[in-house]
């Protein structure tokens, strides 16, 4: 059966496509396709299943398991909504009786029960009732595996562990089909405490059964005597030979289920391995359950070992002796599996709110860097869900604490300071010969977790490492996991960035890395379209609150500021070399991706500059953003010119914030970027005006243009807008007609009534005045010139 399924004709498992190329070929060609032989299959099952003969019985119900395995998706094609297996569901169940009756092997039972577990959990059939025969018999074997004087009528103690274990594997994989098949939850629901009880149990057998004799002597859990201690251990390692492979088939199901229960039914997991605990933190208890190191040892046993997915020959860095030591791989099935449940056993659920004691969340975070580097991108995306648990299962005062009263991890600020160069030839942090040291390096955890988090940056994002290999998989098309994983360590970083207690201590060290893979994202045209929208969201979470009053120290103010500044340096170097391509394209020239990524580029930087105002201005950046920004609202593309005025919308509401420092900042915006909205708005009247050009598609840009300027009326104090927009009026009244009757009426008519209300204020108070501002907003203390306000005439609105 398994040498046809391998022929790949999928007309030997579906009775509705072989029927369809019978009824095409006609009677003369008639293909003898395995699913015409299914009612004879089934009818050869069912006698060798019902014979007297042990060996015949064990080959009919491997046959009937592989029918139900094969043909478990097989659908009925006279009746919708059917599986083709239906209708044998009597010679089944027939099939399956004798082999639990008393008289029955243990052999034969245990082949039994895994052949109820498939049947029950294939969803060939969903009705209870139906199954209620078979129901009735593994639930009855379950009933005598909780009585623990019971030996199950066998006379044999391997025979007896033998059919447990297929007893206990046969619920788990009805627990693990329970997730594909709602009814089942019914049927397992009710046993989960002594089904958790029984598997933990089983796994601690099998973890003891692993170790060899001297260190169960070591442990007492043997406590032979000397005058027998040979006799024992050779009992001991001929038990071992013969039980050890039935725990090695059943032990990652029954992990798997264990690890499954820790979600929907946490207590039950940490009652049965905390079983003189209340709860995992009662005070007195455990911090750690010591059942949960049994579980945690079998998972990273295997974990560790690797799925073999990846040529370890083939990683920099790795000696001979490396190679060999990593050469032997883990079943890619079963390594999934123990990666999983070291991630939910990890959890504090299990484990407690004190988290796992520091060597061991050391080494953990170690296996999974290794893996990290090893393993495929499916697998990367399991690792860094793992980090992303721990970090918000954990919280701040776990990550901060030093068990073992550490200083910070060696070599972490070189390991930091060396990844910071590389970022686009601009100095985030000072020099090594200028720079001054952290009052305190970072934290052992937190190391181990940023340096795993911008591992995932470091193989998948180009341009921010040199190494060879990671250069490789960086610059690989993006595709959905790879958009998943990096999706996933943006979140958990800018979480942990933004965590409180973590930045108020290494603010100077975190935001400078977080900022150094924002920045490299955004200069990256693969990610345009999926990940920058949300660097944009991660780049406002990190460095919010940061200019508030009990943000970071003096010194990491510093270093915050120059890494700020460095990076909208290295945004607008992005900008102005693609500014010749977008710029002058028009709508449909150029790439979407190029487009959109310019697009995120000026985003990014308006939202570094309102995020934190004061600690990222710097004059020469803001002369190229005022010029950067003028070009993209001339821009011949459309999308990019609204896009430049809805920045500089945002950059103007800087003004009218209530802090002294941003207002100032917003102000000189105001100054120095109205003026290029004007002129945008002038040129396209200009073209709408004259006949022949093709200024009918920039109209929508001309509408955002006066559309700013009336904003600014409405949150602006009335002396800033009477100086604006009248001086505009008065100065260049014969360009500012025809910038008004390019506008539809309804436009015109708010904007006369605007201006009308502003020379009404003017005329009762006698004049309006302003400040005209100056350079550097920062320094908040240059002198503010007031002079006459313009007059103008209402009769001049009569030829709007």
């Amino acid at each position: 059966m398994d040498a046809v399924r391998a022929t790949g004709v999928k007309e030997h498992f579906d009775l509705g496509a072989a029927k369809e190329v019978v009824e095409s070929g006609g009677l003369a060609t008639r293909p003898d396709y395995l699913v015409f032989r299914l009612t004879d299959l089934i009818r050869m099952a069912f006698s060798a299943s019902t014979a007297g003969v042990d060996d015949l019985r064990l080959e009919g119900l491997g046959l009937l398991q592989d029918l139900l395995e094969k043909f478990a998706d097989a659908a009925d094609p006279d009746f919708d909504d059917h599986a083709l297996l239906e209708q044998y569901q009597a010679q089944i169940s027939a099939a399956l009786t004798p082999a639990f009756a008393p008289d029955s092997t243990p052999e034969v039972m245990s082949v039994a029960c895994r052949v109820c577990a498939v049947y029950v959990g294939s969803g060939i059939n969903k009705e209870l009732s139906t199954l209620s025969r078979v129901l009735k018999m593994l639930t009855g074997l379950l009933d005598l595996c909780k009585d623990t004087s019971s030996e199950l009528a066998i006379s044999s103690p391997h025979a007896h562990v033998m059919l447990k274990l297929a007893i206990l594997s046969a619920w788990a994989e009805l627990h693990v089909a329970s997730f594909r098949h709602d009814y089942l939850k019914e049927v397992v629901g009710p046993n989960i405490p002594t089904l958790c009880d029984l598997w933990v149990t089983s796994l601690r057998d099998y973890a003891k059964l692993k170790l060899e004799a001297d260190v169960m002597t070591k442990l007492g859990e043997a406590a032979p005597k000397a005058s027998s201690g040979t006799g024992l251990d050779t009992y001991l390692a001929a038990t071992r030979e013969v039980v050890l492979p039935f725990y090695t088939k059943s032990w990652v199901l029954l992990l798997q289920s264990v690890s499954s229960l820790v979600d929907d039914h946490g207590d039950v997991v940490a009652s049965v391995l905390r079983p003189d605990a209340a709860s995992p933190d009662q005070e007195g208890g455990e911090r750690v359950p010591k059942l949960f190191y049994v579980l945690f040892g079998l998972c990273v046993e295997t974990a560790s070992l690797g799925s073999g997915t990846v040529n370890v020959a083939k990683i920099p860095g790795l000696n001979r002796e490396e190679g060999a030591a990593v050469a032997k791989k883990a079943d890619p099935v079963a390594f999934r599996i123990c990666l999983e449940s070291l991630g939910k056993l990890c959890s504090a659920k299990v484990v407690g709110e004190a988290g796992l004691d520091q060597c061991i969340f050391i080494e953990t975070m170690n296996i999974l860097d290794r893996l990290f580097q090893t393993e495929d991108v499916a697998t990367q995306n399991i690792i860094i869900r793992i980090v992303k648990q721990i970090v918000s299962d954990y919280g701040d005062e776990y990550l901060l604490m030093d068990d073992l009263g550490l200083a910070s991890a060696p070599g972490s600020a070189t390991f930091f300071s060396g990844s910071l160069d590389n970022i686009a030839a601009q100095p985030i942090l000072p020099s090594p010969e200028s720079a001054q040291p952290t009052p305190t390096g970072l934290n052992t955890k937190v190391y181990k977790i940023v340096k795993l988090l911008l591992n995932v940056f470091l193989y998948h994002v180009p341009g921010l490492t040199d190494n060879p290999a990671a250069a490789v998989t960086a610059n690989k098309p993006s595709t959905p996991e790879t958009v998943q994983l990096l999706s996933i360590a943006l979140e958990t970083l800018a979480n942990f960035v933004s965590s409180p207690e973590i930045a108020a201590k290494y603010a100077d060290n975190l935001v400078p890395i977080a900022m150094f893979v924002f920045t490299a994202i955004l200069q990256s045209e693969k990610f345009a379209t999926d990940i920058a929208p949300r660097v944009l969201v991660c780049i406002k979470k990190s460095i919010e609150g940061l200019e508030t009053a009990d943000g970071p120290s003096v010194h990491a103010t510093d270093v915050i500021a120059k890494t700020l500044k460095s990076s909208l340096t290295t945004l607008l170097d992005a900008m102005e070399e693609r500014e010749g391509d977008n710029f002058t394209a028009s709508e449909d020239g150029g790439s979407d991706a190029s487009a959109a990524l310019l697009r995120n580029q000026m985003l990014a930087v308006v939202l570094i500059v309102t995020t934190c105002p004061v600690l990222s201005y710097h004059q020469e950046s803001q002369d190229r953003l005022i010029e950067t920004f003028s070009k993209a609202a001339r821009s011949s593309n459309v999308q990019i010119a609204l896009a430049s005025l809805q920045c500089i919308r945002t950059l103007c509401l800087l003004s009218t914030r209530s802090d002294s420092g941003s207002s100032a900042v917003g102000t000189s915006y105001v100054r120095l970027l109205i003026p290029h909205v004007v002129i945008v708005a002038l040129g396209i009247a200009g073209e709408a005006a004259t006949p022949g050009t093709s200024a009918a598609a920039r109209i929508p840009v001309l509408e955002d243009a006066v559309k700013l300027l009336l904003l600014l009326y409405t949150v602006v104090t009335g002396e800033k807008t009477s100086q604006t927009l009248l001086q505009l009026a008065t100065t260049q009244q014969q360009h500012f007609k025809v910038a008004i009757a390019g506008m539809p009426d309804e436009r015109r008519g708010q904007l006369e009534r605007g201006l009308k209300s502003i020379v009404g204020l003017q005329t009762a108070g006698g004049g309006v005045s302003s400040g005209g501002g100056g350079g550097a907003a920062a320094a908040g203390d240059e002198e503010v010139v007031r002079h006459e306000a313009p007059k103008i005439q209402l009769k001049q609105f009569g030829s709007f």
